[in-house]
């Protein structure tokens, strides 16, 4: 009885393989593609960088127990991170991903975390994955300072740019978004002015809006 099972399982596997060969996936699943971007749960990764583990000496500042590629690789598609301006050692003014203060936690530089990104997108088995990065503008980096760091990491390639700064009516399908190669979704909270060399840094407050976080039952979320 086992031989037989195991040999009707092998005599399915050609047609198996042949079957997900002719699907397309779009973050994981055939039927994301179709949808709007708005119209997805993205799950995300609060403080996405900020790692509490033995590089960091298992700092209580850190939010995650992996790294940003291992979220990824676990199907999370929303990184969210903290950027602050850091003095290096020459006295010029850098932007670091640190957790309310440098002093209690610094990953290091936008740029280096946004070439992990990249990496993983980069990656052939990764190529239908759209992926969504919120920044928390703590200390008032410009649309300048930070779309330096993502013309440096080489992300930018990836980068959507929204047809006009006000909310759209229709948000692109993932489909869409990943044959334009613009699978790289960018919200900074907040950003006090939008620059035409990098349209593609989105104020978050004009494109999003977070529920009350006092809300205690289920018609609190109700809009009038």
């Amino acid at each position: 009885m086992f031989i037989r099972s195991l040999l009707q399982a092998s005599a399915l596997l050609p047609f198996i393989s042949t079957s997900a060969q002719t699907t397309t996936a779009c973050n994981n699943s055939p039927s994301l593609c179709s949808r709007a971007y708005n119209n997805i749960t993205h799950l995300g990764a609060h403080d996405s960088p900020f790692v509490r583990d033995k590089s960091t000496s298992f700092s209580t500042s850190g939010n995650q127990y992996y790294n940003s590629t291992v979220q990824l690789d676990a199907g999370v598609r929303l990184l969210s991170a903290q950027v602050h301006k850091n003095s290096s050692a020459t006295g010029e003014d850098e932007w670091h991903l640190c957790h309310s203060t440098c002093d209690l936690l610094d990953m290091g530089s936008l740029t280096s975390w946004l070439k992990e990104i990249k990496t993983w997108m980069d990656a052939d088995a990764n190529k239908n994955e759209v992926v969504t990065v919120l920044i928390v503008n703590s200390d008032d980096a410009t649309a300048s300072d930070l779309g330096a760091q993502f013309a440096s990491s080489g992300i930018d390639d990836y980068a959507y740019t929204p047809a006009s700064t006000s909310v759209p009516k229709t948000w692109p399908t993932l489909e869409s978004l990943i044959s334009n190669g613009t699978r790289l979704m960018t919200f900074v909270a907040s950003l006090k002015e939008t620059s035409t060399q990098y349209p593609y840094l989105m104020d978050e407050f004009t494109y999003v809006f977070e529920n009350d976080f006092e809300n205690e039952s289920p018609t609190n979320y109700m809009h009038a």
